[in-house]
C-alpha cells in the first residue's frame, strides 16, 4: 500500500499537478480489489494454496489502510479542511476516537445485538433491513463525528457484523450481495461512465497515463513480493502473489470518484486515473494466468494419469 504511494506522487507532481492532488493519486493507486483475482485463481483451481490465501489476507489489510489513508487525505488536504497546527492535532485525536469508538463497538456491540434479533420471530425477517440501516449510521457518524470518509464506518459495520453466527453471515451475505449487483453497483457504474469520457483524453496525457500505469503495476508487484518474502513466501511464489494485487477495480474507482467529488481530483486528472484503474483490472487476470501456469501443468498431467 505504501509503495505505491511513493511511486505515484513524484510521477504525478512532474506532470505539473499539485501536491495534494499527487498524493491522492498515490491513495487510489494504493487500493486493491480482490474479487478480479479471487476469481480467476477460483477458476484455475488454485486458490486454496498459499498464494491464494495470502492473497485473501492481503487484500483485507490493503483495503484499512487504504480506506484510513483516504480518510487522512480527506480531512487535511481537502478544500475545506483547517490547517493550523492545533486544528491538525484535533483532527488526528478525533479519527483516532472515532476510530477506537466505533471498532470497540462494532466489534463487541453489533454481533450480540444481531445474534439476538436473529432469535426473535419477529424481527428475524427484518435483518437485512437492520443491517442496511447500520451500515448507514456508521457512515454518517464517521463522516459527522469522527471527520473521515463515510465508506470508513460502513466497512467497520461490516467488520462487526462478520462476527455474528455463521446462519447470520449467510443470509446477510446473499441478501446485501443480491442489493449491490441488482441495484446499487449498476447505479454507481453508471455514475462513473458518466464522469468519464475516454474521448476527452488529450493524446498529451497519455505519456502520463503509461507512465502512471506501469508505476502502478511494479509498484504493486514489488511492494507485495517484498512482504511476502519476509513473511516467509519463496520468491517464485512471493512474484505471483504480487501479480495478484495488480488490479485496482472497484476499489480504485470509488476512492477516484470521491476525490473528484471532494475536489482532491482534478477532471483532467481523473481521466488518466480511470485508464490507469481500467487497465490495470483488464490486464490482471491474463497475467495471474500467465505465474500460475507452471502450477496447472503438473496438476493437469496428474489427472490425466488418475483418469487413465
Amino acid at each position: 500500500a505504501v509503495l505505491p504511494v511513493a511511486i505515484a506522487i513524484p510521477i504525478t507532481a512532474a506532470f505539473d499537478h499539485s501536491l495534494e492532488m499527487s498524493i491522492f493519486v498515490g491513495v487510489v493507486l494504493a487500493a486493491t480489489s480482490v474479487s478480479i483475482s479471487a476469481q480467476t485463481l477460483l477458476e484455475l483451481g488454485v486458490l486454496r494454496t498459499p498464494e491464494g490465501f495470502g492473497l485473501l489476507a492481503t487484500a483485507v489489510v490493503d483495503d484499512i489502510i487504504a480506506i484510513l489513508m483516504l480518510s487522512v487525505v480527506i480531512a487535511t488536504l481537502g478544500p475545506d479542511s483547517n490547517t493550523s497546527a492545533a486544528e491538525l492535532i484535533w483532527i488526528f485525536v478525533r479519527m483516532i476516537l472515532y476510530l477506537g469508538g466505533a471498532l470497540a463497538v462494532a466489534w463487541f456491540a453489533l454481533p450480540r445485538l444481531f445474534n439476538w434479533i436473529y432469535r426473535q420471530p419477529t424481527l428475524a425477517p427484518r435483518i437485512t433491513a437492520f443491517a442496511l440501516i447500520t451500515a448507514l449510521l456508521f457512515g454518517w457518524s464517521a463522516d459527522v463525528l469522527g471527520g473521515v470518509a463515510a465508506i470508513t464506518g460502513a466497512f467497520i459495520a461490516g467488520m462487526g457484523l462478520s462476527q455474528s453466527n455463521e446462519r447470520i453471515r449467510h443470509d446477510l451475505e446473499a441478501a446485501i450481495q443480491g442489493i449491490s449487483y441488482s441495484f446499487l453497483m449498476p447505479i454507481f457504474f453508471v455514475h462513473v461512465g458518466l464522469l468519464t469520457n475516454l474521448r476527452e483524453i488529450a493524446l498529451a496525457t497519455l505519456p502520463f497515463a503509461g507512465l502512471l500505469l506501469l508505476a502502478a503495476v511494479l509498484a504493486k508487484i514489488i511492494g507485495s513480493a517484498i512482504g511476502a518474502r519476509v513473511g516467509g513466501f519463496n520468491t517464485a511464489a512471493s512474484l505471483r502473489l504480487g501479480v495478484c494485487m495488480i488490479s485496482r477495480g472497484e476499489v480504485g474507482l470509488i476512492i477516484a470518484s470521491l476525490g473528484l467529488a471532494r475536489g482532491l481530483l482534478s477532471e483532467d486528472l481523473f481521466q488518466p486515473v480511470f485508464l490507469v484503474i481500467l487497465l490495470t483490472t483488464v490486464i490482471t487476470p491474463p497475467a495471474v494466468r500467465w505465474v500460475f501456469r507452471a502450477q496447472r501443468e503438473p496438476a493437469a498431467s496428474t489427472l490425466t494419469v488418475q483418469q487413465s
